[in-house]
């Protein structure tokens, strides 16, 4: 982990962003970057002007992630809860 200045120690950052997505595979993006973020889920947008981003934050004591989308539908399935925790 790199260092701050201060000493402090930096966080290591992921980044997912649909606008880095080709232009109309942002909801397969979307997707998948959900799953590597946090647990496997089935997302669909509300309306056709979908967009998103994750921010995750690997700290030195605890890791924090940030998420802004436009409205979507998530639902996690028992197969999906079955299969265990995400990433974080």
């Amino acid at each position: 982990m790199a260092m701050a200045q201060d000493g402090s120690a930096m966080p290591r950052l992921t980044s997912f962003s649909t606008r880095d997505a080709p232009q109309g595979d942002e909801i397969d993006y979307w997707r998948q970057a959900r799953r590597e973020a946090y647990v496997s889920v089935r997302t669909d947008p509300v309306d056709s002007a979908f967009g998103g981003d994750i921010t995750l934050g690997d700290y030195a004591d605890f890791r924090l992630s940030t998420k802004r989308a436009r409205p979507e539908e998530v639902r996690r399935s028992a197969c999906d809860i079955a299969q265990g925790r995400g990433r974080w």
